[in-house]
C-alpha cells in the first residue's frame, strides 16, 4: 500500500501489481535494458517518493547485490531443494484421494 499524503486525499492506494513477472517473464534478455527505460512509471508517484531510477546509486547498489547473494545459484538451489523436501508430504497429501476418490480441499 501506498500512503497518499496530498492535500485533501489522505488516503492509502493499493500497488496494483502482481508477481508473475518480476523476474523479466515475458521479456528477452537484452542486457542493454535500464530500470528507467523497463520499469519506471512516471504516471506512478511511488517511483518518485521512493526514488527509484537508474540514477539512484543505492538501488542500483541494493538490486546488484541481491542478485549476486540471493539469486546466487550455489545458494539458491541448496535452498529450494530444503524448500522442496519440506513441502513433499504436504502436496503428496493433497494429491491424494480419499477412499470415495475425493482429493482433499476440493469443492
Amino acid at each position: 500500500m501506498y500512503h497518499d499524503t496530498t492535500p485533501c486525499n489522505d488516503i492509502w492506494i493499493p500497488l496494483l501489481y502482481d508477481f508473475d513477472s518480476d523476474f523479466g517473464a515475458y521479456k528477452d534478455s537484452k542486457t542493454e535494458r535500464t530500470f528507467n527505460r523497463e520499469i519506471y512509471d512516471d504516471s506512478n508517484s511511488l517511483f518518485t517518493v521512493l526514488n527509484l531510477n537508474d540514477e539512484n546509486e543505492e538501488l542500483i547498489k541494493d538490486l546488484d547485490e541481491i542478485m549476486r547473494k540471493a539469486f546466487n545459484p550455489k545458494k539458491l538451489i541448496s535452498h529450494i531443494d530444503k524448500l522442496k523436501e519440506f513441502i513433499s508430504p504436504y502436496v503428496e497429501k493433497d494429491r491424494t484421494s480419499d477412499e470415495d476418490g475425493n482429493l482433499p480441499n476440493r469443492v
